[in-house]
């Protein structure tokens, strides 16, 4: 277990109580996007943990309320990200591309970011790990979008969306 999975809860609740903002984790994409194109959103995962959504900063409707995730109907679809990976996607509707690094937040291990295209009226996705774990995203704008999580097995080994080809 990674040192940051130990401190979150007293990370997070000492930072919140001074109000320290939380640090970006676009450095690993930065010849795309700049750590302050991210406004970043706190969400609790399927097992209980919490995790953050990255936002472009141009975003002005995002949610992290499962129930109306869940609302929609998601296909999934098998994929295999494996840590320290960053590669174009064929298999997910309009995720073009990945990336799947260690953290630079002190109370996250790991960043998942993806690049989409074709939102539309917006687009869900749910990034499962090997654990298993879940993290969701809903997405307004094209771009690159990041999810921030901690993990026992941070590989992705499925994506659900309710966008189509």
């Amino acid at each position: 277990m990674r040192r940051s999975t130990i401190f979150t809860a007293i990370l997070l609740a000492v930072s919140c109580a001074v109000g320290i903002p939380h640090t970006s984790d676009a450095s690993f994409l930065s010849a795309r996007i700049s750590e302050d194109d991210f406004h970043w959103v706190d969400a609790v995962s399927m097992n209980g943990k919490p995790f953050q959504i990255g936002y472009p900063t141009n975003v002005t409707e995002y949610s992290t309320k499962r129930s109306e995730l869940e609302a929609r109907v998601l296909t999934g679809y098998k994929v295999n990200w494996p840590l320290h990976t960053n590669q174009a996607v064929t298999n997910v509707p309009q995720l073009v591309e990945y990336s799947l690094e260690d953290s630079s937040s002190l109370l996250y291990d790991y960043a998942l970011a993806v690049k989409l295209t074709n939102t539309g009226w917006g687009a869900d996705y749910v990034f499962y790990d090997a654990t298993p774990d879940r993290y969701t995203l809903s997405a307004f704008t094209n771009g690159w979008h990041t999810v921030r999580y901690n993990s026992d097995d941070p590989r992705i080994v499925e994506v659900e969306t309710d966008q189509s080809f």
